[in-house]
């Protein structure tokens, strides 16, 4: 947390300064510090340049304070970087704060009398100021929307405390002015079309891949959560030269899961040690009140995983996750054809966004108001409206990804390989024929092909192993669950 307040129940937390604000971070969290000809640079978290695997985040900040003397030039610096990170910069008398492509290490912001409090956990601003629901988050909680599917995909830069905002990815916030800026996408997307071309942008995208992976494993212990999607696969093949030196766990409810019996198979067959790790009901009841009372907004289902890998993941390894690639994968329009007009009407009938429909006018404003800004810049420069929501506020991206990552710190460190901006232009680069499920996600097969050809030999996503009869009796548990909780108001 930056403040200018002294926290006394932070004092044993690591220290530093900035902008002539106290810093307090909490022990396991990477601090970096440069000060160079007045101006200040202070890094929370790490970030990696696949150009440059080798160089570790001393390197990279100081050669961003040599370089860059200005906001404009420190946002061209980090296209290219890798990492979950939270930067704030300041330049004679003007500061700014600016996280990472995905927005995965979130900068929470609330202003008092003109002074600033940033924070990446909404909690620590229990510390210095007074810390208030919106009766919005009860309405939400309450809703037929996160009964049934409580994924966290709510308004961008929204939050549902009273004077705390959020910073959207691809934002900066220009500290002083107390303003947000859009500073991404800001160049031209040219769509490929030729097969020497697409080759060129898969082969890159590959390169980049292996690249940021040989950088994370030659930096600390790293474990690898696999499961039966393309997403995995695709990261999994590009780790192959560090395989042997990964921990492989699989987090499971049933062995009948195919996100079970298919990693199990796969790993087991290519030689490599793995780890099931099944969720615990004795743990989650033992854990689950420290787990929501220390993380905001918790979610259920990550609550189960995370309580039931108390004591049994490895301390101090960095989890890869093959997540954020749904906007790779057009997630929103999965037959290729983008509409014109992406206002709020056209986005609160999409599932994802089904909660705009039970939300306040105060929510539904905002949400119109995002959209219309990032409809113009995404026509501008030629990006599709859509892969860009479903980057910034979509179901397996932007904040659901950030608030997944955000409930298990206590635990591990997250890499996601794909938040990346430049890897981001070199897959939306292609046509999307190439890039939907109808296709079998061609791009992500030849990227496998490329790495590991006998990762292909296993299907995606199979069925489970369970019986007709047990598949009904899911469903109606689930049922009845969703009916008792909208009975008594949970």
């Amino acid at each position: 947390m930056i403040t200018a307040k002294n926290v006394p129940e932070l004092e044993s937390w690591q220290r530093e300064t900035f902008n002539g604000m106290n810093v307090y971070a909490e022990q396991s969290l990477q601090v970096f510090k440069k000060d160079l000809n007045g101006n200040e640079f202070l890094l929370l978290g790490y970030w990696i340049n696949p150009h440059c695997p080798d160089k570790d985040n001393s390197a990279i900040l100081n050669e961003l304070a040599n370089s860059c003397d200005g906001i404009d030039k420190v946002l061209e610096f980090i296209y290219c970087l890798s990492g979950r990170f939270a930067l704030f910069c300041r330049f004679g008398d003007k500061a700014y704060g600016v996280s990472d492509a995905g927005g995965f290490r979130p900068i929470f912001y609330n202003y008092d009398s003109g002074k600033v409090n940033l924070t990446s956990n909404i909690y620590l601003l229990r510390y210095v100021m007074d810390l208030k629901e919106k009766p919005e988050k009860s309405k939400f909680e309450h809703s037929d929307f996160y009964r049934w599917s409580p994924t966290f995909g709510w308004c961008p830069g929204y939050t549902f405390y009273q004077n705390v905002d959020s910073l959207i990815a691809n934002h900066y916030l220009n500290i002083n002015e107390e303003t947000t800026v859009r500073f991404y996408p800001n160049r031209q997307l040219n769509q490929i079309e030729t097969v020497n071309d697409i080759n060129k942008n898969i082969s890159k995208i590959s390169e980049l891949l292996k690249n940021s992976i040989s950088a994370i494993v030659g930096r600390c212990p790293v474990s690898f959560s696999l499961t039966s999607g393309y997403d995995s696969r695709m990261i999994l093949s590009t780790v192959r030269e560090y395989a042997d030196k990964m921990y492989f766990w699989i987090f499971y409810y049933s062995d009948k899961q195919s996100d079970y019996y298919l990693p199990n198979q796969i790993l087991s067959n290519e030689g490599y040690k793995r780890f099931p790790i099944k969720f615990s009901k004795k743990k989650y009841r033992k854990y689950k009140d420290f787990y929501f009372q220390n993380t905001p907004m918790a979610h259920d289902m990550w609550a189960k995983l995370n309580c039931s890998l108390i004591d049994e993941y490895p301390q101090d390894f960095v989890n890869i996750r093959g997540a954020a690639s749904e906007v790779l994968k057009c997630e929103q329009f999965q037959d290729g054809n983008h509409p014109d007009n992406v206002d709020i009407n056209y986005v609160r009938k999409l599932s994802n966004f089904y909660y705009l429909n039970e939300s306040s006018d105060d929510v539904v404003e905002q949400m119109a108001v995002y959209l219309t800004q990032l409809q113009d810049i995404c026509n501008k420069y030629e990006y599709k409206t859509l892969d860009i929501l479903q980057w910034e506020a979509g179901n397996s991206c932007g904040q659901w990804q950030a608030q997944s990552e955000l409930e298990s710190d206590f635990l591990y460190d997250v890499f996601v390989p794909l938040s990346n901006r430049e890897l981001w232009d070199l897959f939306l680069a292609i046509p999307y024929k190439y890039r939907i499920r109808e296709n079998n996600i061609e791009v992500y097969q030849r990227i496998i092909k490329s790495n590991w050809p006998e990762l292909l030999s296993y299907p995606f996503n199979p069925p489970s192993k369970y019986s007709k009869l047990e598949l009904k009796m899911q469903y109606y548990k689930e049922a009845a669950k969703f009916k008792l909780r909208k009975m008594f108001g949970r």
